[in-house]
């Protein structure tokens, strides 16, 4: 389910110009990422960071990016951290085949 949330959501940006991207109107967009995910984490018990956490980090991202972000792990929020390094390079570090399987799917991950 998480993944289909954050699919749609990039499927909406990808209809928004750049120039809109980088105003506020698409940062809540993001942000209501951070939190569907979170919400979805919490029902199938699946939580990794914090909300506080992801609303840190996702700030941090928005005042550098583009920028090139390493992730240490995948999970059920790898795509929400690809969309949130907006026009940067995001890559994933992880040593679960199961996992690399999955993420193959989305053309976007590294």
């Amino acid at each position: 389910m998480i993944l289909r949330v954050i699919s749609n959501f990039l499927s909406q940006c990808h209809r928004v110009s750049l120039k809109e991207f980088n105003t506020g109107r698409c940062w809540k967009k993001q942000l209501n990422i951070a939190k569907d995910a979170r919400r979805v984490d919490v029902l199938c018990y699946r939580i990794y960071l914090s909300y506080r956490l992801v609303d840190v980090t996702a700030r941090v991202l928005e005042k550098k990016s583009p920028c090139n972000f390493l992730v240490f792990g995948l999970g059920h929020d790898g795509l929400m951290w690809n969309a949130l390094n907006h026009g940067g390079r995001t890559i994933f570090l992880e040593e679960e085949e199961s996992w690399i399987q999955q993420m193959r799917r989305f053309p976007m991950m590294e």
